[in-house]
């Protein structure tokens, strides 16, 4: 799985998780925290559960997603692929 391919889904999955728009999709930049975003540690949990769902990959239960940046999750994704 590419990178853009990658950061097209997650996107998708934030839109669906944080109830983002298009144009605050148009927004996120590599550097752009979840917590930016509007994500919480609850928030983080559910963001979680898609993305291993959807990358079918795990996710270890210390990391908190809500205060990684959007880059750091795409490299996240990244790694844990087998």
């Amino acid at each position: 799985m590419t990178q853009s391919t990658i950061e097209t889904q997650l996107k998708e999955i934030l839109a669906e998780v944080l109830e983002l728009s298009a144009v605050d999709l148009d927004d996120v930049k590599p550097s752009t925290t979840l917590e930016q975003l509007g994500a919480d540690s609850l928030d983080g949990v559910e963001l979680g559960q898609w993305i291993e769902d959807e990358f079918d990959i795990d996710i270890e239960a210390e990391v908190e997603l809500h205060n990684l940046t959007f880059a750091q999750l795409v490299n996240l994704i990244i790694k844990s692929q087998p």
